[in-house]
């Protein structure tokens, strides 16, 4: 038998007893009493039954019986710190041998939650026995590290690996000593200038290393490492963006016009695995078959990082992804209809593709000397996805919010490939990071 049944029993039995006292006492009070007077015997009774001291004793018994059989209840203490978020968030009273839940995660901008119950560290997540008073304390990092690699031939600060606070500024200057090539330095694998600053909201990693592989470009040829990377100069024009044929969706409609106002380079191929190698060092790409095959299964930021880079070694900002009214009219070249030519003769797609992308430039090109704007990988724009209007637009952007970023043309694994195909990936959609079927190509500035 536990503790709480002893005390019940207890309860009880001090219950009984109280109320077995108050009527003992109720019965002795109102038996008759017999006292002699002058020689005779007188009876005396009591007029009234004494209720005010039986309720007395029976409220005493009830009280002592609440007392010993109440619910002890134990504290729960929560420390809950900067940073940090989760449940229980308040301090709390649970019933004694109660099992409290808690679960604790760190906010944006802080990171490695720490639980300590009772000052020994736990799980973030787990469970409280209130056997006792207990207390949880939840604290966050507010630290981050700048990994620093430091490659030979690369002097400046910091050389090393250090720890700095959140949000800290934390300034690096390098160079490479005389004789030695030029200077690379890379933050989060994307180039960045020699000098600069770091804000430590995140682990951050700064690679310094001497490199030959800085690109040059000179009227629509890009070129790094022995690269070559082409771009076709494409007019201003007007044409009819969208479609109302029977293959369109409706979100290829309305039909409406479109002036691009300025002449722009426009990349004669998708970006090359090959080339996005030269400039980031590495191919993301799920058929890692190299060379001239289109760079895929990158994410949407892994592109803009390779552009950023690719912007930073030629010293501009000239390189970009097209518009979306950009894309449509390259790959219309002047056309009409739902493609620049015969399907199978300009574009792999799900009927010839057998399955996988297959290098560039082996298709037809369309008038303007563009390879591969149909089929083989879907190209990224950089517009955010929105509802066509019929109005006439001149260079239109669309960069508000919206659910996604828009890709266009069809890939190796569609059905059908057209030059007004359209499609998003949502920006909550985790798939948006390993996408296979979707590559890019460069837009230059025309100056």
């Amino acid at each position: 038998m536990g503790i709480r049944d002893w005390q019940k029993v207890i309860a009880v039995g001090v219950l009984l007893a109280f109320v077995g006292m108050g009527a003992a006492w109720a019965i002795e009070q109102a038996t008759p009493q017999f006292q002699e007077q002058e020689g005779a015997p007188v009876v005396r009774k009591h007029k009234r039954f004494p209720w005010l001291p039986v309720i007395l004793g029976v409220g005493a018994g009830v009280i002592l019986v609440v007392l010993l059989t109440r619910e002890k209840k134990q504290t729960l203490t929560v420390d809950l710190k900067v940073g940090t978020t989760g449940t229980p968030a308040a301090t709390a009273k649970f019933k004694k041998g109660a099992a409290v839940s808690y679960d604790y995660t760190p906010k944006t901008g802080f990171r490695n939650i720490q639980v300590r119950l009772d000052g020994m560290v736990v799980p973030a997540r787990g469970t409280v026995t209130m056997d006792s008073d207990h207390t949880l304390n939840v604290t966050a990092s507010e630290q981050y590290t700048l990994t620093v690699n430091l490659g030979a031939g690369a002097i400046g600060s910091p050389a090393a690996t250090a720890s700095y606070g959140r949000d800290e500024l934390v300034n690096y200057s390098y160079t490479s000593q005389p004789g030695l090539g030029r200077l690379q330095v890379k933050l989060d694998n994307i180039v960045v200038a020699a000098s600069g600053t770091v804000t430590m909201s995140a682990d951050h990693v700064l690679t310094v290393s001497i490199t030959n592989s800085f690109p040059t470009y000179s009227d629509g040829v890009l070129t790094i490492n022995g690269i070559r990377y082409e771009l076709a100069l494409i007019p201003p024009g007007e044409f009819q963006m969208g479609s109302n044929s029977p293959e369109a969706s409706k979100y290829e409609q309305p039909v409406h016009t479109v002036l691009i106002s300025k002449p722009f380079w426009l990349g004669r191929t998708e970006v090359t695995q090959e080339l996005f190698q030269a400039v980031m060092g590495y191919n993301p790409s799920k058929f890692k078959t190299g060379g001239h095959y289109p760079v895929e299964h990158a994410s949407w930021d892994e592109f803009q990082a390779f552009i950023q880079s690719l912007n930073q070694l030629l010293g501009g900002n000239a390189f970009r992804l097209p518009t979306e009214a950009e894309w449509e009219y390259a790959c219309r070249a002047g056309t009409n209809g739902e493609r620049y030519g015969a399907i199978d003769a300009i574009a792999w797609y799900a009927n010839n593709s057998g399955g996988q992308t297959h290098p560039v430039k082996l298709k037809h090109p369309n008038a303007f000397g563009l390879y591969d704007m149909l089929g083989n990988v879907w190209e990224w724009t950089s517009d955010i996805w929105y509802d066509y209007s019929p109005e006439y637009q001149v260079d239109p952007i669309h960069t508000e919010m919206g659910t996604g970023y828009i890709y266009r043309g069809g890939g190796w694994e569609t059905n059908t490939v057209r030059s007004t195909m359209r499609d998003r990936y949502h920006f909550m959609d985790s798939s948006l990071n390993t996408v296979v079927s979707i590559g890019f190509r460069l837009v230059r500035t025309y100056d």
